[in-house]
């Protein structure tokens, strides 16, 4: 069953309590699932604020637990056997600043983040199971519909009058299938280009090309450019535009110093948005 976590936050009486829902479960979430949250919570306002910031309390659900590496690792006594989990700070710790705060890579990560948030309270599709199978098939070439329709429990005439009936075709949706994970391939620096055509099941860079060009009505090239590299880096445009990009990564074409400005705000050990 697909499942997913949602925190709650409460303020009260100086207090900010930090809860988690597991949404679409029919068990209890598993320790291990709360004990990620809940680090990766501390650890984010430890490196986003640069202080030690230690919760008021802790509570977990579980048994009591021999180690003490719990209580080390949050700084405070950790109570077991309570009625929630529950990671509680000091609403004060809430008001510090973060010296890494960047609004420009907000204000550029929000649109895409808030898109995905309004996709988790959508329905699954047909259409869109038969894009996240197709995905997973498109290394080992071009997936045919009887396969996809075994892989999701259908026979294939079911599965094709299913999509039909949602206004698409198999065509269609290998092609969202295949842009989708281009994308996501040429975001990657360290995947080639000869490898990106491969993993969209495609046998030779030359259809790959041609593919690319059909869906985005530009070369390669120019598509790269106009994904990745902002109008304001004119001198990195103009780099690229005078660089090839036949069988290289986009670190290779001129796109690492953007690519790199990114990463260094994201993973830099004390800067957080």
């Amino acid at each position: 069953m697909c499942t997913a976590e949602r925190l709650v936050v409460n303020e009260a009486e100086g207090q900010c309590v930090v809860t988690t829902e597991w949404l679409h479960a029919s068990s209890a979430e598993p320790d291990v699932s709360v004990d990620l949250t809940f680090a990766t919570l501390v650890e984010l306002s430890r490196r986003g604020t640069g202080t030690n910031i230690v919760p008021w309390a802790v509570e977990f659900s579980r048994k009591r637990s021999a180690s003490d590496h719990y209580a080390r690792y949050f700084g405070v006594p950790v109570r077991f056997g309570c009625t929630r989990n529950a990671l509680i700070f000091h609403a004060a710790d809430f008001d510090q600043p973060f010296p890494g705060h960047n609004a420009a890579m907000i204000a550029l990560m929000s649109e895409a983040l808030n898109s995905e948030l309004q996709q988790l309270d959508r329905p699954v599709t047909v259409s869109q199971q038969v894009v996240s199978a197709l995905k997973s098939r498109l290394p080992s070439g071009r997936p045919e519909i009887g396969d996809v329709a075994r892989q999701l429990g259908f026979s294939e005439r079911t599965l094709q009058r299913r999509i039909t009936e949602e206004g698409t075709s198999f065509k269609e949706l290998l092609v969202e299938a295949r842009q989708e994970t281009c994308r996501r391939l040429l975001a990657d620096l360290a995947v080639q280009i000869d490898e990106i055509a491969y993993l969209l099941g495609y046998q030779d860079t030359r259809s790959f090309y041609r593919a690319f060009k059909d869906w985005e009505g530009v070369t390669l090239r120019l598509g790269v450019i106009s994904m990745f590299v902002p109008r304001r880096t004119l001198g990195m445009r103009e780099a690229l535009l005078t660089n090839p990009i036949g069988g290289v990564s986009a670190v290779q074409i001129g796109g690492k110093q953007n690519f790199d400005e990114v990463v260094a705000v994201v993973s830099a050990p004390s800067l957080v948005c």
